[in-house]
């Protein structure tokens, strides 16, 4: 009988162990699957909004709008209005400005940022000066409000020579509203975005992580250098299982975390 007791006790623990590690496996699958999606899904947005610009770059307003003459003028205060349309039809655009090649602003969908800014210094102009329908891969600070944001920039073209640049703004935290908040894994799983210095960005305001740097904890240094995979990590006492993803195009990492505790138990 003692002998039959310790045969079922073993057989229990290893249908323990099986368990377990299926359950694993189930949560890691999921989380994975998770994080890919949310970067594919990231990744094509991204590239819609560079066709946007680039073929609103060719439209005729704009080309006249950078002429300096009573049309180039005229043209301005249209293209002021088209700007603003696009922006309100669209909704997820901050802003939408034109600048001639010296970089000044000469119509925007904020019409009261028309000569009031010059771009020239940032590289968004520059690559986009130099033929290119461009992505900043680094976030910028706007230099209007102090927000985190990203921009996307189109050469207009006079003929075979580059006239100006018109360029989109979007802020960092609409496409986290986009994408990231609206993530749930089981009852208290999450996900967050870290940029490529580490800094955490959420819309979260119960996330203590929220608006810090990865790097100031412990399992920070580890994350930093994941390009694609899982990390078991603890976090305010909470031991969880997180899914790794970078989005290349920006250099941005995806993390969706599960609470092992909600698995197992």
């Amino acid at each position: 009988m003692a002998i039959l007791i310790i045969g079922m006790g073993t057989v229990s623990v290893v249908s323990h162990i099986k368990s377990k590690h299926a359950l694993t496996k189930v949560i890691v699958d999921e989380i994975e699957n998770v994080a890919q999606t949310t970067v594919l899904s990231m990744s094509s947005w991204i590239n819609g909004r560079m066709l946007d610009v680039n073929n609103w770059s060719k439209q005729g307003v704009y080309q006249k709008a950078l002429i300096n003459s009573f049309l180039g003028v005229t043209a301005r205060s249209f293209a002021n209005e088209q700007l603003n349309r696009i922006k309100t039809d669209y909704g997820y655009y901050k802003d939408i400005l034109l600048a001639d090649n010296s970089g000044d602003i000469v119509a925007a969908s904020n019409p009261d940022l028309a000569g009031k800014l010059n771009v020239s210094d940032r590289v968004y102009f520059q690559k986009a000066m130099a033929g290119h329908t461009f992505v900043t891969k680094h976030v910028l600070t706007s230099k209007l409000d102090g927000k985190l944001v990203v921009m996307i920039s189109a050469p207009v073209m006079d003929g075979n020579v580059v006239a100006g640049v018109l360029f989109a703004v979007f802020e960092v935290n609409s496409l986290i509203g986009e994408f990231i908040d609206s993530i749930r894994i089981g009852k208290s799983g999450y996900a967050f975005m870290f940029l490529e210095k580490g800094f955490i960005v959420c819309n979260n305001e119960n996330l203590s992580l929220c608006g810090k740097n990865i790097k100031e904890f412990n399992f920070g240094e580890k994350m930093i250098g994941v390009q694609k995979g899982t990390l078991d990590i603890n976090f305010d006492g909470i031991t969880m299982t997180t899914s790794l993803r970078k989005l290349d195009k920006m250099n941005w990492t995806i993390v969706v975390c599960a609470v092992n505790d909600e698995v197992f138990h």
